[in-house]
C-alpha cells in the first residue's frame, strides 16, 4: 500500500484527496493548505468519509521533517483567483501568453517554486498539476533533488480528444492510441505511427481542433475544470507508482529528459529508469525540437 502527500486543498487538490481516498492502493494520505484552518477541516471530512467508506486510510497533515515516507507527492497549489477575471483584466506583456492556462503564472510560480524549496530533499515521485504545467514541473525539478518529476495534462489532453472522436464521429479509442506530444492544453499533436487506422485524416484533424478548446470552454463557464480531470489524474498518478501497467507508454511532461514539453515515456524494468517514445517521423523530431526550444524560451523569459 502507498503512501501519497497533496499539497493544495482547491477543487483539484481537495477531490482528488477524495477519491484517491476511496480507491484501494494507499494506506494514507498527507495533506498540506497554507490555511491551516482548512487543511484541519478537511482532514476530519476525509476521515469521516473513511469510516463511511469503510476504509483504512490515515489522514493527516503534511509531515515535511519526514517527506521521504511519501511514495508520491501531487502538487496542486495555486493563489486565489479567478482566471477568467485575470484574464479580462490584460496586465501583461506584449510577448506574453494570453490564455487561461498562463493568466496567474506570476502570481503562482513563486508559490511552486517555495513549495519545491520546502520539499527539496524529497527523491520520490512528485505530480505536478498547476498550470501552465509543463513550466511548473520544470520549476520543481529543478529545485529538489528528486528526478522523477512529472507534469500531468497530456493524459487529460489525449481523453478529450477521445470523447470527441466517440461523441462527434462514432470512433472508438484509447488512450494508448491517442498519446501526444506538446503543450497541455495549448498546442498538442497525436503520434502518427500509433494513430489506429480507422481514423480518417479529416476527422483526425477536426476532433483535434474540438478537443483542444473543451477545457478552456469549461474554465470560461465555471471558472475551472474538475470532473473530466479527476480520473485521468488518478490513472496517471496509478501508472507513475506501477500500479498499472507503466511498461506501457504514457504522456507527461518529464523535464529530467531535457523536455519539458509532453511526450510518451514508458518504465523500463531492467534499467530502472524512465525511456522516451522514439518511433517519431522526421516532421514529427522537427516539431518537437522546435516546440521545446520555444517553451524553454518563454520559460527562461518568464523567470529571469
Amino acid at each position: 500500500m502507498k503512501k501519497i502527500g497533496i499539497i493544495g486543498l482547491g477543487k483539484i487538490g481537495s477531490q482528488l484527496a477524495f477519491e484517491i481516498l476511496k480507491d484501494n492502493f494507499i494506506s494514507e494520505i498527507q495533506i498540506f493548505n497554507r490555511n491551516k484552518n482548512k487543511t484541519k477541516a478537511l482532514i476530519l471530512s476525509l476521515e469521516i468519509a473513511a469510516v463511511q467508506y469503510e476504509k483504512s486510510v490515515t489522514v493527516k497533515e503534511m509531515d515535511f521533517s519526514n517527506i521521504n515516507t511519501l511514495n508520491l507527492i501531487i502538487i496542486s497549489i495555486k493563489e486565489l483567483y479567478d482566471p477568467r477575471i485575470k484574464l479580462s483584466q490584460n496586465e501583461f506583456p506584449d510577448w506574453f501568453p494570453r490564455n487561461l492556462r498562463y493568466c496567474g503564472f506570476f502570481e503562482d510560480y513563486p508559490i511552486i517554486k517555495s513549495i519545491a524549496k520546502k520539499i527539496s530533499d524529497y527523491n520520490g515521485i512528485v505530480a505536478v498539476i498547476t498550470n501552465p504545467v509543463e513550466l511548473m514541473a520544470k520549476c520543481v525539478k529543478d529545485n529538489i533533488n528528486s528526478k522523477q518529476v512529472f507534469g500531468l495534462g497530456s493524459s487529460l489532453d489525449s481523453s478529450r480528444l477521445s470523447y470527441v472522436l466517440s461523441k462527434y464521429f462514432g470512433v472508438k479509442t484509447n488512450l494508448t492510441e491517442l498519446l501526444l506530444f506538446g503543450e497541455h492544453g495549448n498546442n498538442f499533436s497525436t503520434i502518427t505511427n500509433l494513430l489506429p487506422g480507422r481514423l480518417k485524416n479529416n476527422v483526425y484533424s477536426d476532433a483535434i481542433n474540438q478537443s483542444s478548446i473543451i477545457g478552456f470552454e469549461l474554465v470560461k463557464k465555471i471558472g475551472y475544470t474538475l470532473f473530466d480531470c479527476i480520473p485521468t489524474f488518478i490513472g496517471d498518478i496509478k501508472w507513475l507508482l506501477g500500479i498499472t501497467n507503466n511498461k506501457e507508454f504514457r504522456s507527461f511532461s518529464y523535464p529530467a529528459s531535457n523536455l519539458i514539453i509532453s511526450h510518451p515515456i514508458c518504465f523500463n524494468i531492467e534499467k530502472k529508469e524512465f525511456d522516451m517514445f522514439s518511433d517519431y517521423t522526421n516532421d514529427e523530431s522537427s516539431k518537437i525540437f522546435e516546440m521545446n526550444k520555444n517553451l524553454m524560451s518563454l520559460y527562461d523569459k518568464l523567470t529571469e
